[in-house]
């Protein structure tokens, strides 16, 4: 009888309340995001609130954030990217590791990593937008993991990220390098401080192509995760976007690297709205002369064909052969549009 009383209590009062109780955090956590947009709308604008903060109802639904939550099978916070996807291409286990996630946002990647039950022993977000920075600190109280996840403002231009100078297991760079001129510095001392450095590229493919053919000067393994056939990462949310886990040589090998020089990069000044709120932004217009598809598909044949005559003991060998062939599928898919 007492057995058939405590089923009764834990189904009929328990279950409910526990439920009850994840509802209200799930609606919590969706009250935090939708004032940090209205935040973001203010200070900036729609159109560079969308690069941050989410693009409001496009895209067929409300996307309050920039990256997909989902905290439970009825609590998803919607974003215009879903880290989930990006973590399951990677296959990396976060759980008991130290973690530096720089360009973090609003925080998405690593709670989406802790919902996923890739849980790790300390993990550290920085970000240069401060509505975002605070809206990660408080979805880190309300998802109970404050204890393991920190959040800091941080501007990598002005080598902020160096007060950070701990040895981590693994730094994450995820689609940052569109947004800071010095992306490549960044990457190397992500590779002089963590033993496994993880980056989201995004942009047009001569950027891309410029960015990986360097990243081989730090990486002694850099393997391409990329979804080029878009059957586990839809291309709404992950085209024009290339995906690697980078093994850095070791510290002795590691070569000085110059700035990018595929784009010429000029500071946009803050707002009087964005002095207002002690926002200062650095989001770059691009200046660049359209390049001759032909040349650079012509460029990457050639580099193909150089890669794939390395003996196959090369440890880059295979990555680079995906990210070409990615690479020049892309083009030739623009030029059957175009011609």
């Amino acid at each position: 009888m007492r057995k058939i009383t405590s089923v009764v209590l834990f189904l009929f009062i328990f279950v409910p309340c526990y439920m009850a109780k994840k509802e209200q955090i799930c609606e919590s956590i969706v009250k935090v995001y939708k004032d940090s947009r209205r935040q973001e709308l203010k200070l900036k604008g729609r159109n560079a609130a969308a690069r941050t903060g989410g693009l409001g109802e496009a895209k067929g639904f409300k996307a309050i954030t920039y990256n997909t939550i989902k905290i439970s099978p009825t609590c998803i916070i919607r974003g215009q990217r879903d880290p989930s996807i990006r973590h399951k291409l990677l296959e990396y286990n976060y759980t008991g590791k130290t973690w530096l996630d720089i360009g973090a946002n609003s925080g998405g990647i690593i709670f989406s990593a802790i919902t996923m039950g890739l849980i790790p022993k300390r993990a550290i977000g920085l970000d240069y937008d401060r509505v975002m920075v605070e809206t990660a600190r408080n979805v880190s109280v309300l998802l109970n993991v404050s204890k393991v996840v920190e959040f800091h403002r941080a501007n990598v231009l002005k080598g902020d990220h160096e007060h950070h100078k701990d040895h981590y297991d693994v730094i994450s760079l995820f689609s940052i390098n569109m947004w800071v001129s010095n992306f490549l510095e960044v990457a190397s001392w992500a590779a002089e401080h963590a033993d496994t450095v993880i980056m989201e590229l995004n942009g047009d493919i001569a950027l891309m192509l410029n960015t990986v053919q360097k990243l081989n000067n730090i990486c002694a393994k850099l393997e391409d995760k990329t979804d080029d056939d878009h059957t586990t990462c839809p291309r709404s949310d992950c085209q024009s976007r290339r995906l690697y886990i980078c093994i850095p040589k070791p510290l002795s090998e590691i070569q000085a690297l110059m700035p990018l020089q595929t784009k010429t990069r000029i500071e946009r000044s803050p707002s009087i709205q964005e002095k207002k709120g002690h926002f200062s932004t650095n989001l770059f217009k691009t200046q660049k002369q359209e390049s001759n598809i032909f040349d650079d598909l012509q460029n990457l044949m050639k580099l193909r064909k150089e890669v794939a005559s390395l003996d196959d003991s090369e440890p880059t060998k295979a990555s680079r052969l995906k990210t070409y062939d990615g690479l020049i599928q892309k083009l030739e898919a623009i030029l059957q549009k175009k011609y």
